[in-house]
């Protein structure tokens, strides 16, 4: 549950600074109508990742995410083994 938590906070921080990253640089910099626009657009898109990313990463759909994927990864070592031993079995080699 807490790495859950840890996940989503690390994935909206590093989502946050990216997206506000091109506002805070034309601060610094002389003023340019195009960069301001471009900053404006990134600030724009943060505020509609954010809920997107909380639905996706919360707690009950990480997990059946997590669940697929660890069961996929099963599920093909295993398919991967039952061959192997049928063509042992068989006498079927590898070319």
């Amino acid at each position: 549950m807490e790495l859950d938590h840890l996940v989503l906070l690390a994935l909206m921080t590093v989502l946050f600074t990216v997206c506000s990253l091109p506002l805070i640089v034309t601060f610094a910099a002389d003023f340019n109508e195009k960069a301001d626009l471009t900053a404006l657009r990134f600030i724009s898109v943060n505020s509609i990742v954010d809920p997107w990313v909380f639905i996706i990463f919360r707690t009950s759909v990480f997990r059946k995410f997590l669940h697929r994927v660890c069961c996929r990864q099963t599920d093909v070592s295993t398919h991967k083994d039952q061959l192997g031993g049928t063509r042992a079995k068989s006498g079927i080699t590898k070319v």
